[in-house]
């Protein structure tokens, strides 16, 4: 299913039997799409997406090294809101989407590759799967620093050990202390 309208909501979750992080799309105008995210790919979409915000910054990208660093971890930080997302409930799928049948069965399309295009305002996301339709969603920045946390977080308590480039998405720096 092709949810060309910005979704309602994104719920992701861990699936240990599967090994594989499943992304929930809501779409207001469509059936809930169910979505299984390996290990390689969830890397190499946080690398990449991490790296398209990186040069899509108009500050970020005429700063040097350290610097840009700085002004991403606080334009991530900032992204974020002030709960921690790692104890929300609210990332957790919901049960039937909001179709109102809650019994309705999803079946989970395994994500075959991702692509991101970047527009002016937004990113858009496209996840390919092998049986369905293309999936795509639109982020402004802020939502997609919010995604790629949720990501980080799920993976990290998933024990994946994701290999993540870009420093300021470190565990280490995702609260700021100013003295």
């Amino acid at each position: 299913m092709n949810t060309a309208d910005t979704p309602t909501s994104l719920s992701l979750a861990f699936s240990q039997p599967e090994d594989r992080l499943l992304l929930l799309v809501n779409n207001p105008t469509g059936p809930q799409n169910a979505l299984f995210l390996t290990r390689r790919l969830t890397a190499h979409f946080i690398n990449g997406a991490a790296g398209l915000l990186t040069r899509s910054s108009a500050t970020a990208s005429k700063a040097t090294g350290e610097v840009r660093n700085e002004i991403l971890l606080m334009e991530h930080q900032g992204a974020l809101p002030d709960d921690a997302p790692s104890n929300s409930k609210s990332d957790a799928p919901k049960q039937g989407g909001d179709t109102g049948n809650k019994s309705q069965k999803i079946s989970p399309q395994l994500v075959d590759s991702i692509s991101i295009k970047t527009n002016p305002t937004s990113f858009q996301i496209t996840m390919k799967t092998k049986k369905d339709s293309p999936v795509s969603i639109t982020l402004n920045r802020r939502d997609l620093h919010r995604v790629l946390e949720l990501l980080k977080i799920k993976s990290e308590k998933a024990g994946w050990n994701l290999q993540i480039g870009a420093t300021w998405l470190d565990s280490d720096k995702t609260k700021l202390t100013l003295n």
